[in-house]
Formats: C-alpha cells, sequence, structure tokens
C-alpha cells in the first residue's frame, strides 16, 4: 500500500504567504480605488472642472456663446469692456477659487471663481446627488454635480475722506461737492459707486501738494495733521521753526489752525523762557491766570519774578482823585500769566501784605481790593478819629449839621480844600438837591453797628478804611428810617493839608 507524501512545512509557509499577500493586494487595491472615489467626489474637482471649461471657452472664443454677462451698472469713474476684460482674465492661469461666505448648506454650495484674489468673476453652485455614503467607518462619500456657472460682475462702493478744501480725483476725474457729505471732524467723505477695478485715487492740497492716504477695504482716509490751538496771546508758536502767526481771538487769545501733510514740528515758547512741543491733543501743560496788584508788588512764579513783558500798568479808579494829593499813589499791574508748565506756583509779595499765593484754577485775582484785616493804628487813631469824619459826612448829607450852608464850613475842616470831595460838598450844600431832604429826627444813639476795619496804607502820606454803621432816624411821618452806610474813606496827611489827615475820597463798597 503507498503512503501520500506529506507537505513540507517550507511549502506549507511559502503558501501561507502567497495567500495573506493575495488578500493584503486585494486590501491595498481596495482602499486606493475607495481613496481615489472619495477624492474625486469632492466638490472641488467639480469647481476645478468648470474653471478649465471656462478657460477653454475665453481660448477658442465660445465663452460668450455658452455664459450670459449680466448687466453692468453704468459707472462715470471708468469705462470698462466687461466681455473683452473677462476673457483676457480667464485665459491666463492666475485663476483660484474659493467657497462663498454664507452659502455653505448639506445639499448645496457655492464657490467664487476668483482672478488673483482680486475680482469674483464667477459663481459655480453645485447641488448634492444621492445620499452620503460612508466606507470604512471614515469615509463619507458625497457625490457633486454642477447646477450652474454664472458670471458676475461684483461692483464696488468706494469712500475717500478728505479736508473739504483739498482736490480729490477718482482715476483722473474731480469729484465735486454733491458725492461729499460732511464728516465730524470737519473733513467730507466722497461716496463712489459701481466701480469694478480698484480705482486710482489723487487728493491734493489747496497749494498743490500731493497728499497721502491710507486704505482700509474699500475706505481711502487722507493723512494729514490738523491742530487747532487757542493760546493766551503772549505764547510763541513756531511751525516747522517758523513763527505762527495766529488769530487774535479778542479776549486775550490767539487761535492758531495749523495743517500739514506730513507730521509738523509745532513748538511753543513763553515770555519766561520755557518751551514745550506739541504733538496734538489737549495735553498740553499750561498755567493761565491773571493777577491784578499794586504796582509796588512783585510777582513770582516757581519763585522766579515774572518778566515786566507779562505786566500792564495802568491808573487805578480807586485813585483817581488822590493821585494829585498824595504821593506815589501806585499804580495797577495787571499780570496775565502764561507758562507752559503744570501747576506752577504764583505768589503775590507786598513788603507790608506778605504773600499770597495765587489759585491758577481761579482765572483772575484782583489783589488791589484785598481786605486786610487790620485796625487803624494807635498813632493814626491818636491824631484822627476816622470814624467821627465819617459820621459828621452822614450828618451832613441827611442835613442834620449845623451853621452856615448847612454845616459845610464845619464839615470842611475835615476836607482837603479844593478836592473834588470838597468841591462835591460845596454844590450840594449850596444846590437844591438838599432842600429836598426829608423831614426827620435823629434817634438816641443816631449810629449803632459800627465797624471800622481793613486799615491799608496806600502810600507813606495816605491810607484808606473801611468804616460802617447804621444811622438811625424818625420821618416826620413817624415811620423809622435806618440809613446804612458802609464805605471806603481814604485820607492824606501833606503840606497840602496842613499836616494833618484830612478825608480825600469815599467809595461805596457794594457785596
Amino acid at each position: 500500500m503507498n503512503k501520500k507524501p506529506k507537505l513540507s512545512f517550507k511549502y506549507k509557509y511559502l503558501v501561507c504567504v502567497t495567500l495573506l499577500l493575495c488578500v493584503a493586494l486585494i486590501a491595498v487595491a481596495y482602499v486606493w480605488t475607495l481613496l481615489d472615489d472619495y477624492e474625486k467626489s469632492q466638490p472641488e474637482r467639480q469647481v476645478e472642472a468648470q474653471i478649465e471649461l471656462l478657460r477653454e471657452s475665453a481660448i477658442d472664443g465660445t465663452l460668450w456663446n455658452k455664459y450670459a454677462l449680466p448687466d453692468v451698472p453704468k459707472s462715470k469713474y471708468e469705462s470698462i469692456d466687461f466681455r473683452e476684460l473677462y476673457t483676457t482674465l480667464l485665459k491666463n492661469n492666475e485663476i483660484s477659487y474659493k467657497l462663498k461666505p454664507g452659502t455653505f448648506s448639506e445639499t448645496s454650495l457655492v464657490y467664487e471663481i476668483v482672478w488673483q484674489d482680486k475680482y469674483v468673476l464667477a459663481d459655480v453652485t453645485l447641488e448634492s446627488v444621492g445620499e452620503p455614503v460612508t466606507k470604512l467607518a471614515v469615509f463619507t462619500i458625497q457625490e457633486w454635480e454642477t447646477s450652474s456657472v454664472d458670471i458676475v460682475v461684483n461692483a464696488q462702493t468706494y469712500t475717500v475722506e478728505a479736508p473739504a478744501d483739498f482736490t480729490v480725483t477718482v482715476n483722473g476725474i474731480e469729484l465735486d461737492s454733491s458725492e461729499a457729505s460732511p464728516l465730524a471732524d470737519g473733513s467730507v467723505k466722497y461716496t463712489c459707486e459701481n466701480i469694478f477695478v480698484k480705482p486710482d485715487i489723487v487728493i491734493t492740497s489747496p497749494e498743490g501738494e500731493i497728499a497721502t492716504y491710507k486704505q482700509s477695504g474699500k475706505r481711502f482716509k487722507t493723512v494729514f495733521y490738523d491742530f487747532s490751538l487757542t493760546l493766551p496771546a503772549s505764547l510763541t508758536v513756531y511751525l516747522n521753526g517758523q513763527l505762527h502767526e495766529g488769530v487774535e481771538v479778542g479776549d486775550g487769545t490767539v487761535r492758531h489752525e495749523i495743517r500739514e501733510l506730513y507730521e509738523p514740528e509745532v513748538k511753543i515758547t513763553d515770555l519766561m523762557g520755557n518751551t514745550v512741543e506739541y504733538t496734538g491733543g489737549s495735553s498740553l501743560p499750561l498755567t493761565f491766570c491773571q493777577v491784578i496788584v499794586d504796582d509796588n508788588f512783585s510777582v513770582t512764579i516757581n519763585g522766579e519774578i515774572a518778566p515786566d513783558s507779562m505786566k500792564t500798568l495802568s491808573d487805578n479808579p480807586d485813585y483817581v482823585h488822590i493821585k494829585d494829593y498824595a504821593t506815589g499813589v501806585p499804580q495797577i499791574a495787571t499780570y496775565n500769566i502764561a507758562v507752559v508748565l503744570d501747576d506752577a506756583k504764583i505768589v503775590a509779595l507786598d513788603e507790608d501784605s506778605g504773600a499770597v499765593f495765587i489759585d491758577a484754577t481761579v482765572k483772575s485775582h484782583n489783589i488791589t481790593d484785598r481786605k486786610t484785616g487790620s485796625d487803624v493804628p494807635e498813632d493814626i487813631a491818636a491824631d484822627i478819629d476816622v470814624l467821627a469824619t465819617a459820621k459828621k459826612w452822614s450828618l451832613f448829607m441827611s442835613k442834620d449839621l449845623t451853621g452856615n450852608n448847612y454845616g459845610f464850613w464845619d464839615l470842611a475842616n475835615s476836607l482837603v480844600k479844593d478836592s473834588y470831595l470838597y468841591n462835591v460838598a460845596y454844590k450840594y450844600a449850596t444846590g437844591i438837591d438838599i432842600t429836598f431832604t426829608s423831614i426827620h429826627t435823629l434817634k438816641n444813639p443816631p449810629f449803632v453797628n459800627e465797624t471800622v476795619d481793613n486799615f491799608k496804607w496806600i502810600t507813606d502820606d495816605c491810607f484808606s478804611v473801611d468804616i460802617g454803621f447804621d444811622k438811625q432816624m424818625i420821618l416826620g411821618d413817624g415811620r423809622d428810617l435806618t440809613d446804612t452806610m458802609y464805605s471806603t474813606f481814604y485820607f492824606v496827611k501833606n503840606e497840602r493839608t496842613g499836616n494833618t489827615w484830612k478825608l480825600i475820597q469815599i467809595k461805596e463798597i457794594v457785596e
């Protein structure tokens, strides 16, 4: 009996390997086919095929037989033969595509065919075919077909922002005011519609300089520097090294309007030699106020004496009737202080009154009428009773002095002969006005609420003092009447007054 030969191990091994290799080759072929089908099913392949059809049609001259050009709004800013332009653009190899924003859905897609990433030439719409099929758990295949290919012309609206007096041209066409609308910063915005190709923008200043601009999307904005500064007249402004005059506003300030196409150098100098450079905005260091003092005061700014160029001298109206009867009556010194420093320390100094610190946030300070709070010095009080003199004047005005001319000659002993006040009193005593004084009697005591304060030396031979009181009267019909006096009384003493203190002027205090 014959025995079957046994298969060797080597033979079995080769058979097994061969079978595994066949299975692997079949699997690889399947996956390869699957990948190929998956790649072919991608919607981009449909778009690429349509681009090639468009290119072939542009080359062979059948483009406009197969595709329709949409109605294109006529533009005043450009003249384009879109058939010729699109034919030229579709022939070259600078065509790409992208998914149109906002058009994605599960059953349709729209792709834009674009030239040089600048101009959309056509829309390709795809529709899904059948249901998606998933193979090998990870590959979902969806078939797509082209639904439509539409030539599009996306005309754009451009805006140009420029100062109102600048000239703007778009593709050589000058824009007029009918195309402009005002902006909050004083410039205007031109709106130019139905432009396909990015326009050539030229912006020219009134001086003929070509301005630069910044572009953001479809917006062109002129680059220029526009400063408007209203400054105290004592400050000097230099623009690019040259004096800038500005225009006087009329309140001690000057307006400087600065407009430059390139960043300017603006420097501001004050009368003390301080200089700052201004680069725009409202952040300018400035201390600005007015200080009115007697001219025997000095004013310091951060410890330095304010220059005379800040000071204007004028007669003090309070001393108009005194200056001819006293020696060295001070004038008013008005300091218009303007320094390009933040929070400068301003101090008014006087030998008698000491230092007065000025709050620069308050725009005007009048130190000439500052209350001293001082009493009448004892040596002055020994020479003259100022309160009694003021009462005598009040009694004279109410016709309560006795003697010729209603007591004028008694009062005259307290006045400077031929002075303004002397002549006023004499005219009143000898005129008709005094006769109209109401009939009355004085109460006992006639004067109450008496005050004497704010003594102030004006010169070595002249002083002032504030005096107040109420004079009580009973009218002829029995009614009570109170006549209140609160005034500044001025006295002088020199050779013209016989070296005795005389009343020279009275100024009513209005609070």
